[in-house]
């Protein structure tokens, strides 16, 4: 708990002007909304928002009833989730520590899921800054070489010509300083994929199955009329949905701005170039034809809007099988 406490302080702390506009033009007000609060009410947010999952089926049942409470296997329906016990549960201590233990289930798992997010949150948007940062190195390439070859050479400003020798191995060093920042992205990339690979891998596969049985339980609680069971399986369904939305939002974003460098790369003035730098420019070039595209579990899933609207599909179709093979 202390570990994902200071995890989502750490998050809170890189509050800066370029994280603040990448999530004003890419994320929208979504994450703009948990920037207003401070560090600790936006930990508290992961206990909240859980407890008031399980809030709202409990509030219904404790205000409205239940017709029965226990089923025939012993099930206590009573609880926000009907849960079966080796004691009686529906009222005294035991209610008490049955109740508290299911929050805190939830709030456990709420923490994982949570912790997964925010860290896939952070790595990308800081891959994508690294990535414009990069950009803009290569588009001001010609002006930050000429303004270190005037600061170095102050009496050649008059004589100045692009292909001077001086000039072109500034050039040069600036052309190997973005090199080598790229190649420091790649290694990171590299870390990146083997930290949350395989908990985002999770998330997508398991995805389908959970959208598509939360729809089933909607239709069946809408039939009974079972109003807390709607919406508890309406907000779980929610955020699931919203999770993979983002995730696959970030990764669609981190492809798009690999796309853009390599644009700038190609638009870059090659001509305008000495041999040496011409061969670096385009070892440069071969090696980013392809844009970069996040993945989880080992390329087993692309992070991109088109596996978003795949996984949506698959849950679509899961659910009509289902609702159709139980309505026969």
């Amino acid at each position: 708990m202390a570990f994902i406490m200071r995890l989502i302080d750490k998050c809170a702390a890189m509050e800066n002007d370029d994280l603040d506009r990448l999530l004003d033009n890419y994320y929208g007000p979504m994450f703009k909304l948990g920037l207003v609060f401070p560090s600790w009410k936006r930990s508290a947010l992961v206990f909240t928002i859980p407890c008031s999952v399980l809030i709202v089926p409990y509030a219904s049942k404790l205000f409205r009833g239940v017709g029965t409470m226990y089923t025939t296997c012993g099930v206590d329906m009573f609880l926000p989730i009907p849960l079966y016990h080796p004691f009686q549960t529906h009222e005294g201590l035991n209610h008490f520590l049955a109740l508290i233990s299911q929050v805190l289930v939830v709030c456990c798992l709420a923490n994982v899921v949570v912790a997964v997010l925010l860290n896939f949150t952070q790595y990308s948007l800081r891959v994508k800054l690294e990535y414009q940062v990069l950009g803009y190195s290569l588009d001001t390439l010609f002006a930050r070489s000429k303004k270190v070859y005037l600061k170095n050479y102050p009496n050649e400003k008059a004589s100045f010509h692009i292909r001077n020798p001086d000039y072109q191995r500034i050039v040069g060093s600036l052309l190997r300083d973005s090199i080598v920042h790229h190649q420091t992205l790649v290694d990171m990339m590299d870390k990146y994929h083997g930290l949350i690979s395989y908990p985002v891998v999770f998330a997508y596969l398991t995805g389908s199955g959970a959208i598509g049985l939360g729809l089933l339980s909607i239709v069946r609680a809408l039939q009974k009329g079972d109003t807390e069971t709607l919406l508890l399986f309406l907000l779980l369904m929610l955020g699931e949905v919203i999770s993979m939305l983002t995730m696959s939002l970030i990764g669609e974003s981190v492809t798009e701005a690999t796309i853009m460098l390599r644009y700038k790369l190609y638009n870059i003035r090659w001509y305008d170039m000495d041999i040496p730098n011409r061969r670096s420019l385009l070892n440069f070039q071969t090696f980013i034809t392809e844009p970069l595209v996040l993945t989880a579990g080992k390329g087993l899933v692309n992070l991109t809007m088109e596996t978003f609207s795949s996984i949506m599909n698959s849950a679509y179709s899961f659910f009509n099988l289902v609702n159709i093979q139980q309505s026969e």
